[in-house]
């Protein structure tokens, strides 16, 4: 099997420890709850929410390397080779807010210390908290996507007797299993968004609400526009579903928000494509 068209994505976000035990706290708990030794543990929290904003952008980075990926091989997460440089453009947008950030509340750590030493009190303990220099080792985001190893190098210098030929054929279904993978998602991802296209036009809900959030719809141009990079099968019926989709479905979000008539043929439209081409779910029910 040829795999060029399949990748390994990873990222790796690291974090400072955001809570400290403390046997002060844990004596005062136990004492004053009349407790067993082990049940309980008292445990501060650090650095507040001075972190939150770090933590926001990585939430975001790994809902994007979801969204650009597909899970393979012993959990690994795919990207598709037509996709590689858009999933590496995303995550250097990311890691590039990352460093900033980072850097920001680096250099803001004695105001951090201070609040620390502010909310806890009493209870606020110098040795709690590492230095700059050893907090600036702890902040990192490292991505790295790379070629699926061939099955013949995967085991060539190690392997030439009948487990190296079991090993070879079983990583070569592995292969074929996660590119059947893929092919399945993509199609029940593009027909779930036209199912749900179908129900929110339908029932007046959003294209893209007040605080920028995409509805369905919006969501089915994008997915639309990634349809042929997706397609490593070239499965006719991925084509076909796209090209309908594309055609009938050709409105923009303005005349939509704008045209009630509109609005309900492009909902009917989306649940005879969703109908024809097998979905059988709930939201299309609820659109007709």
């Amino acid at each position: 099997m040829n795999n060029n068209n399949l990748w390994q994505a990873t990222i790796k976000i690291s974090r400072p420890g955001t809570s400290k035990a403390d046997n002060e706290l844990t004596d005062h708990l136990r004492e004053h709850f009349h407790m067993g030794k082990n049940a309980a543990k008292g445990i501060k929290q650090l650095w507040g929410s001075s972190l939150d904003a770090l933590s926001a952008n990585a939430r975001k980075a790994r809902k994007a390397h979801d969204q650009f990926t597909f899970e393979g091989i012993g959990g690994i997460r795919i990207a598709v080779s037509d996709e590689r440089q858009k999933w590496l453009d995303t995550m250097e947008h990311y890691a590039a807010i990352d460093r900033s950030l980072s850097q920001e509340w680096l250099n803001s750590y004695d105001i951090w210390l201070e609040q620390e030493r502010y909310d806890k009190n009493g209870a606020f303990r110098i040795e709690d908290y590492p230095s700059r220099e050893h907090l600036a080792t702890k902040l990192g985001f490292h991505y790295a996507i790379l070629p699926m190893p061939e099955p013949n190098s995967f085991i060539r210098d190690a392997l030439t007797d009948e487990l190296g030929k079991r090993l070879a054929a079983e990583y070569e279904a592995r292969l074929a299993n996660t590119t059947e993978t893929i092919r399945r998602r993509v199609f029940d991802n593009l027909i779930g968004l036209i199912a749900e296209t179908a129900e929110t036009l339908a029932n007046e809900g959003p294209i893209v609400d007040s605080e920028n959030r995409k509805g369905p719809f919006a969501k089915l141009q994008e997915y639309l526009d990634r349809v042929p990079a997706l397609n490593i099968t070239n499965d006719p019926r991925i084509t076909q579903l796209a090209e309908q989709a594309r055609i009938k479905l050709a409105y923009s979000a303005e005349t939509l928000r704008k045209n009630q008539t509109t609005r309900q043929l492009a909902a009917a439209q989306a649940q005879n494509i969703a109908l024809q081409f097998g979905s059988s779910t709930r939201k299309i029910a609820k659109a007709a």
